[in-house]
Formats: C-alpha cells, structure tokens, sequence
C-alpha cells in the first residue's frame, strides 16, 4: 500500500506524497488550494501532549550500570555466526546480551551515551535517554575515508571483510 496523502488529525495538517504534487499544510491551505470542504474549516481541538521527562545523560549511566548484562550466550552466538560474525569481531565491538536481547552500547571516550536493544526477530528499542550518536566512533581514523552504515550488523559485516574504519548510526 502506497501512501498517497495523508491528514493528520490531532493537528489538522496535511501532506500529498505525490512527486510531482508534494503540497503541504493546514486545513485552510487545503480548502483554499483545491476546494476541499465546501469552503469551510473544521476547527481541530489542540491537543495537549503530555511532555515526557528527559532523562540526564548521568541518570542514563546510572540506569545502564543496574542492568545484568552478559556475554551471548550459546543461541545468539550461533545467530550471529549464521551471519559470518565470529566471536572475536562480537568481543572487541563489546557486543552484550540482556534476557533475550543482543546489547550494543555506544561510548565516546568511556562514557555511555546510548543502549541500542535488539531481539533475534528485530524488534529494537533503546535505553531510555540514549543520544543520537555513532557506533565506535572512538575507532574512526578521521584522516583517512570512512564508512558509515545503518546498523551494528552492517558493521561488524564490514570488520569481517577487513574494512576497519567503520562507524553505523544508532537511529
């Protein structure tokens, strides 16, 4: 199913995905520009969204020190050596386990600043008040070229094939 246009209607906005269209905008646009509506604008309530608390880089270190990580088990390793991926690459990338969760964490110079989650089905998550940030960006040597690849799967696939200066997106 291809999303053509779409209105969202906590905030009454709209968007036309059409490539050649791409039009976008509030409710009156939508009336004035193409005649929706007989002329008239339905007023759309604001809504209120309940403002989450930020969680602190120092609470999110303090959360992850709580946590009984574990070296992988005997499932996960088979899952990643289905995958080309030898214990060592998994050992020198710290890849960890939590219950039923591969583990990756994100540090820049030894300080955690994300704890991305994933299941053997792909279902992610992070650890709350994790930070936008890059894989063993510590590794990178800036003076020469780099890769950056989409995950951490991608990225110990590139440490396998000898390609070291690699860094993956935690988003």
């Amino acid at each position: 199913r291809i999303k053509k246009f779409n209105i969202n209607m906590e905030s009454g906005l709209f968007r036309c995905w059409h490539a050649e269209c791409d039009t976008r905008g509030g409710m009156g646009k939508l009336v004035k520009d193409f005649g929706v509506g007989g002329g008239k604008v339905m007023e759309y309530p604001k809504v209120e969204k309940e403002k989450k608390k930020k969680v602190t880089l120092e609470k999110l270190q303090e959360n992850v020190k709580k946590r009984n990580y574990k070296k992988l088990d005997e499932t996960f390793l088979k899952w990643f050596e289905n995958r080309k991926i030898t214990k060592e690459t998994l050992d020198k990338c710290k890849v960890m386990q939590l219950n039923d969760k591969i583990t990756f964490g994100y540090k820049l110079k030894d300080k955690i600043l994300a704890v991305k989650y994933r299941t053997l089905n792909k279902d992610l998550s992070s650890e709350e008040g994790s930070k936008t940030t890059l894989w063993h960006v510590d590794d990178i040597d800036t003076s020469k070229t780099w890769i950056i690849c989409e995950g951490e799967i991608d990225h110990m696939s590139f440490l396998e094939c000898g390609l070291t200066n690699v860094s993956s997106v935690s988003h």
